[in-house]
């Protein structure tokens, strides 16, 4: 069975990981910058040492040790990362997660999330759309060799939900 719990300071080398390893997987394919800091520094040079991930969410196994499966991090109105471990994939934790960051979003009264994702990334940008994100029009500058598109959904903030 699959739990959801917010990181804490002692995850935050565990979620590292996990975030360089989707990185990894999901950038290398199409990335020569990526695959080359991956092999001349390791996977942990993909994720800064300094990113702690407050405020993100986990996906863990329950009544294991808790070694995060998944993880979403939103601020304000962004769907900051949003990474399932290459093993844990096809379980509907994306899915789940993806919601988990939605809610968060919503919760904080923005009446749109947006995200970016990597342009050549097909498999992600279809997740995304499968889930109602269309594309922005906006082309946000990205940290890699490649190409960003921003996506965008409605959200109905908290405060306006129907309660039943």
């Amino acid at each position: 069975m699959i739990g959801l719990r917010a990181v804490r300071p002692e995850d935050a080398d565990a979620v590292r990981a996990l975030v360089a390893r989707g990185i990894l997987a999901a950038y290398a394919p199409f990335s020569p910058e990526v695959r080359r800091l991956a092999a001349r520094d390791g996977t942990a040079a993909l994720v800064g040492a300094d990113v702690a991930f407050a405020g993100a969410w986990i996906a863990v196994e329950q009544g294991a040790e808790a070694v995060p499966l998944g993880v979403v991090w939103t601020s304000g109105n962004l769907l900051r990362e949003l990474f399932v471990d290459p093993p844990a994939q096809g379980r509907g934790l994306g899915r789940l997660l993806l919601s988990v960051g939605e809610r968060e979003i919503a919760a904080r009264g923005h009446a749109r999330a947006r995200l970016d994702v990597a342009a050549p990334n097909a498999r992600a940008r279809a997740f995304y759309a499968a889930h109602g994100w269309r594309d922005s029009g906006e082309a946000p500058p990205g940290r890699w060799d490649f190409a960003m598109i921003g996506m965008v959904k409605a959200l109905i903030p908290a405060d306006r939900r129907d309660p039943a």
